[in-house]
């Protein structure tokens, strides 16, 4: 039955596991041709909480590249696995990641640390699970996308277009964006076991959220010592962090020497706004009233893009306001899947630019856009970013 519903499922997984080699690869030749913008990678001053928690770095060859690709927040994930939360910035990194890290190092991967160093197989452990998740995410996102479009060779484009997205540099790299993938487009079925996960783990106190960070940095300190945040009416940890030691903020991020990166993400922009507006423009009810129309009329529905050539008998197509209709011969319907439902319809800039590339007459050119985006964006984020170069 899998088969049948999902029938390129193997075929993605594949995709997704051989797009990961040319990235690698490129970030260990870049690693090699080039010196870093930044070399304090390599710093690992001992733990501040339990120093029987620090494992001192291998000479090691094989251990010390390792060590040198963890940049950027890969630093700060890797840190968390091995010494816990120890600086208030730390506090602004979600648990799951060092966590699974923690684990592997402690488990699978515990008879390297003599061989290549305890931090080095941090970073391998980090690696590991940034990578597998993101197989597993490709696979679930290509069956979401069969199950919305309710057209596998829609699906399938698009789930290989995920495969080698823009960001791809991220979701190989030690960052959390391959498990939010994984658990967004596949989170009714892996609730269960990521609650199991987490049960199984030995140590689960330091498993916290925001109120784990004001308990251990507010409670128990007078007013003259306490941070600034811990005052506050609504004392919001993770807000502080990202203005005080980053700088990040509600538009802080629109300025002048930040052009560059505008340029740079301009395409995929202009693709998800494109997507957005048609989306507007057929179902502006639907879409105003945040799918409450919808549900007050009875009928909770999530549109869905067919190419199977019928004229469905419904009272709201996709991109018009008539029962149906049909653009560069695909039909559009929608399919009732409930109230919770994600309303999609070419929202997902995925989604809709796996439409373009067939659409007549513009389909080849536009393939050749986005093939071309996307090559340039991977070569260039791996460049820069496995050498601490500012990049996004």
């Amino acid at each position: 039955m899998g088969t049948l519903l999902f029938p390129h499922q193997t075929l993605v997984l594949k995709t997704a596991a051989i797009s990961r080699l040319p990235l690698l690869t490129l970030i260990v030749l870049w690693r090699t041709l080039l010196n870093p913008y930044d070399t304090s990678a390599s710093l690992n001053p001992d733990c501040l909480i339990n120093s029987r928690l620090h494992q001192h770095s291998s000479n090691n060859s094989v251990g010390s590249k390792i060590e040198n690709s963890v940049v950027w927040d890969s630093v700060y994930f890797v840190r968390i696995a091995q010494c816990r939360y120890e600086y208030e910035q730390t506090y602004a990194f979600l648990p799951l990641l060092p966590a699974c890290i923690s684990l592997l190092s402690h488990t699978v991967f515990a008879p390297l640390v003599a061989v290549i160093g305890y931090r080095a197989v941090l970073g391998l452990c980090g690696y590991v699970v940034s990578n597998i998740a993101f197989l597993f995410a490709a696979v679930y996102f290509y069956r979401l996308s069969v199950l919305i479009l309710k057209d596998p060779e829609a699906a399938f484009r698009a789930s290989i277009l995920f495969c080698f997205n823009p960001a791809s540099i991220f979701y190989s790299s030690i960052y959390s964006e391959s498990l939010y993938a994984l658990f967004s487009v596949g989170w009714n079925i892996l609730l269960d076991t990521m609650h199991r996960a987490y049960d199984a783990l030995p140590e689960k106190k330091w498993l916290c959220k925001l109120a784990y960070g004001y308990r251990n940095i507010c409670l128990g300190h007078s007013p003259d010592e306490m941070r600034p945040w811990c005052k506050a009416r609504v004392p919001l940890l993770y807000n502080f962090i990202q203005s005080h030691y980053w700088k990040v903020g509600f538009l802080r991020y629109f300025q002048f020497k930040q052009l560059p990166n505008f340029l740079l993400a301009s395409p995929i922009m202009s693709l998800a706004l494109c997507s957005i507006i048609r989306y507007v423009k057929s179902q502006p009810k639907l879409f105003f009233s945040l799918g409450f129309q919808a549900s007050k009329e009875g009928k909770d529905f999530a549109p869905v893009l067919s190419s199977s050539g019928t004229d469905p008998k419904s009272d709201s197509g996709c991109f018009s306001d008539t029962s149906s209709s049909k653009i560069h011969g695909i039909t559009f319907k929608p399919i009732y899947i409930g109230f919770h439902a994600i309303l999609v319809c070419k929202s997902s800039a995925y989604w809709f630019a796996s439409y373009l590339m067939i659409s007549p007459g513009m389909g080849k050119r536009w393939g050749y856009l986005i093939w071309a985006y996307r090559a340039a964006y991977i070569l260039l984020g791996s460049l820069l970013f496995s050498n601490f170069y500012p990049f996004t």
